[in-house]
């Protein structure tokens, strides 16, 4: 069995990978990729049955076990060095209560108002303004986007509420950057992809984006929320670049 890299190792390009629970998950191929780049693995509650299939042990197990199998949920409780179960009756995602997990976890602060509650009595964290001092680089998130349309929209909703973290949603046909100012505003995008299909979609209100090197380019131009304003552009010969100036911007590759 595979684990993720140590968090002492450098040079990974994500500090963790959230294994979703979807029920139509990506390929092991990919999940193995992926836990290769990353310092740790979270497995998310169903998620834990695509990191058993593809042999990868979990750093960190999160959920309320309501879709994981019996036979993973038993390895992962030999295996896992970490987990978090939580009630079923609960006011969050699965999804949402591992980001929390790993905000507290690396030492993470946080104010504000919003609050998830995960049981009755139990509060686990204030989503505003909240510090990226200590969790360094990139969080990838895969196995999250297919089957559940009505999920999918809280898969989104989380990566906005995580953008100060960089999220990065990664399936087997394309790959999500969440851009915004608070973590990664800006997305590289070499030569290679050239011809490829780019869109972006705003996730927040006051949404401005600037686009360069593609087939139609952007100037500080106003996104509103869930427009289709931004889909289906294409990556120039030479490469491309897209910018986050205020907002949060949901921007795929495919």
């Amino acid at each position: 069995m595979e684990r993720g890299s140590s968090p002492s190792e450098s040079k990974k390009r994500f500090r963790a990978l959230l294994v979703g629970g979807s029920p139509e998950p990506s390929s092991l191929e990919l999940v193995r990729e992926l836990a290769h780049d990353s310092e740790m693995v979270v497995g998310v509650d169903r998620g834990a049955n695509v990191c058993l299939a593809a042999g990868i042990v979990c750093d960190l197990f999160v959920g309320d076990a309501d879709t994981i199998s019996p036979e993973a949920l038993a390895w992962v409780k030999k295996t896992c060095p970490d987990e978090e179960l939580f009630d079923t009756e609960k006011y969050a995602t699965d999804l949402a209560l591992a980001f929390l997990s790993l905000r507290e976890r690396y030492g993470l602060s946080a104010s504000g108002v919003t609050q998830l509650r995960a049981t009755g009595n139990k509060v686990f964290g204030e989503r505003d303004a909240v510090s990226n001092a200590t969790l360094a680089g990139q969080v990838a998130v895969s196995c999250a986007s297919g089957g559940k349309p009505d999920h999918l929209l809280g898969v989104f909703g989380t990566l906005a509420e995580n953008a100060d973290l960089s999220p990065v949603l990664i399936e087997d046909n394309f790959e999500c950057h969440i851009l915004s100012p608070g973590g990664t505003k800006d997305w590289e995008i070499a030569s290679t992809y050239a011809g490829s299909t780019f869109s972006l979609f705003a996730l927040a209100p006051d949404t401005y984006v600037s686009e360069q090197g593609m087939e139609w380019d952007l100037e500080r131009c106003y996104i509103p929320v869930l427009s289709d304003l931004g889909v289906s552009n294409v990556i120039g010969p030479d490469g491309a670049r897209c910018t986050c100036h205020s907002g949060v911007a949901a921007a795929f590759l495919r």
